[in-house]
Order: structure tokens, then sequence, then C-alpha cells
């Protein structure tokens, strides 16, 4: 009986043992089972929430050019005035006053009678060329008093270039006639009832016999001269 008891005691015990056992076999696979599924979600959550996503797009790189602006500042030419060095003529009489280049010869002309005041100019080394400046008592606009007093009737000259220009804010009027012999170029200017008339007289070769001489750089002067009177 007593041997009984304890076998029976001792299979009690193992039985105990094996369920004790089982038990712990068993919690230990829950943990890892809960281990698992937990790392199994922090992987997808990862997967889909943390990861950079860069599966099925491009990455796009955006490059930035600095141009430079590069600003030129150019000192402002100042501009040659080709009469700095020319004598001036004044009227005291008329009251106006011209530029003319040194060396020239001046001389008093009375071409006519009815001028106020009338002076000449001669560029040197020259016997074709003669510069006039006349002043006459009118209130005709300039282009109408080359009209009555153009002194070209009853000759072969006829008008070569005209137009109406202004010179240092006074009316004036161009023009340019002539013949085979000869080429006059008159600027006629108004002021205050009267007239200057600025003329250049050009002889040809074929008027003075000599050789035909190249006066473009007297013309130059002659333009520089009449845009120079002022009152």
């Amino acid at each position: 009986m007593i041997k009984y008891n304890q076998q029976h005691t001792k299979g009690h015990l193992v039985n105990k043992q094996q369920k004790q056992l089982g038990f712990s076999h068993l919690m230990i696979i829950t943990i890892i089972l809960v281990i698992a599924v937990i790392g199994l979600l922090g992987f997808v959550f990862w997967q889909n929430f943390l990861q950079p996503k860069t599966s099925g797009s491009k990455a796009v790189t955006t490059t930035t050019t600095s141009q430079k602006t590069t600003t030129t500042t150019s000192t402002p030419v100042a501009k040659v005035d080709p009469t700095a060095d020319w004598q001036t003529y004044r009227s005291t009489n008329i009251g106006y006053s011209l530029k003319y280049p040194s060396g020239w010869t001046t001389f008093n002309s009375s071409e006519h009678t009815s001028t106020l005041e009338s002076i000449g100019f001669i560029p040197p080394n020259s016997s074709q060329v003669v510069i006039t400046v006349s002043v006459f008592s009118s209130s005709l606009t300039p282009s109408a008093y080359v009209d009555k007093n153009g002194n070209m009737s009853g000759t072969s000259s006829s008008i070569l270039d005209s137009n109406n220009n202004s010179i240092n804010n006074n009316a004036a009027y161009y023009y340019k006639y002539g013949d085979s012999s000869y080429i006059n170029r008159s600027y006629v200017i108004s002021h205050n009832g009267k007239i200057v008339s600025v003329s250049m007289n050009e002889r040809t070769s074929a008027q003075t016999g000599l050789a035909s001489v190249d006066n473009s750089a007297y013309v130059n002067q002659f333009d520089l001269l009449a845009h120079s009177v002022s009152f």
C-alpha cells in the first residue's frame, strides 16, 4: 500500500511537471508569436509611413543658375566744339554775333544799297570762295524774303536745293542756286524785323579759268559760320 502511494505520488508529480513544461512551452511560443506580430506590424508601418518613397518616382534635381548682370557705366564723351578756336565777330550796330575761322580775312562789303550792314570773309589761299553777311530791314519770313529778293530773275541760275530750318531759335531758310559758272549757298535768318543773309559764293573753274578745286571743307565751315549767328 505504501509502495502504491509512492508510485501514485511520483506519477502525479511527473504529470504536474509535464503540464508545467507544456504551459511554459506554450507561453514561449505565444511570446514569440506576439513578438513576431509586433515586428511584422512595425515593419509594415515603417515601410508604408516612415521609409522614403522612392520606388516608381524619379528624383527631381532643381538646378538654380545664378546669372551675373554686368552693368557698364559709360562716361559721357564731351562734344568737341569745332568752332572753339574760331574768332568772334560782333555787330554793335545790329546786335548780333557770329564765329569765323581764325586766319580768314574780313572786309567791309556793300553789295546792296539797302543793306544796314555787310561784312565779308575770305579763306586763306582761296580765290574761288567768298562769304558775305548782309543785314536788311524786313518783316517778311525768310522764305518770303527770298521769293521777293532772290535776284535770280533774268539769269540762267536755278534753285538746286532749299529747305526751311531754324538757327538758334530764329526762323531760317536755306537755298542753293547757280549755273555752270558759279554756285551760291545762302542762309536767310529773320529776327525782330531784320533779315540776316549769310551767303557763300563759289566760283567754278569755268568762271575763273583755274583748275577745279575741292571746296567741300569751305562748305562745312560756311555751315558752321551760318549756324553760329546769334542775337
